[in-house]
């Protein structure tokens, strides 16, 4: 069975990444972004604590969108994301702050005015 890393990339954001030790490993957790991205394939040198990411050999490397839903209570928060989850996005609330909701397309083409127009407002991206 696979096992679960908490890698950092170069500039510091890290993520949970599944593999076997001395592996590729894959990020199959909705992470914060920007640095990582949903389904990355690493590199990673797994000498350091955590393993450092060494470069991204592959993923979609589609960008982690960051939505807020205003005065939404728990339950409605887990509603819509429900819904988003049902269209196809892949959706989870962010460790550090509950209010946030971290999205990713689940396959390409799909629209992130789409979560706009269901009540979500994005945040901008960072750099």
């Amino acid at each position: 069975m696979a096992m679960l890393f908490e890698v950092e990339y170069p500039g510091g954001e890290r993520a949970i990444a599944t593999g076997y030790a001395g592996s590729t490993l894959i990020v199959q957790i909705v992470p914060r972004g920007p640095e990582a991205a949903l389904d990355d394939a690493l590199e990673v040198d797994f000498g350091r604590d955590p393993p450092r990411v060494l470069r991204v050999l592959g993923g979609p490397r589609r960008p982690t969108l960051h939505v807020r839903l205003a005065g939404a209570s728990a339950a409605e928060r887990e509603a819509w994301m429900d819904a988003r989850d049902a269209e196809g996005w892949l959706t989870r609330e962010d460790d550090g702050d509950p209010t946030r909701i971290l999205v990713v397309a689940g396959h390409d083409g799909m629209d992130p005015t789409a979560l706009a127009r269901a009540g979500g407002a994005l945040e901008p991206r960072e750099p």
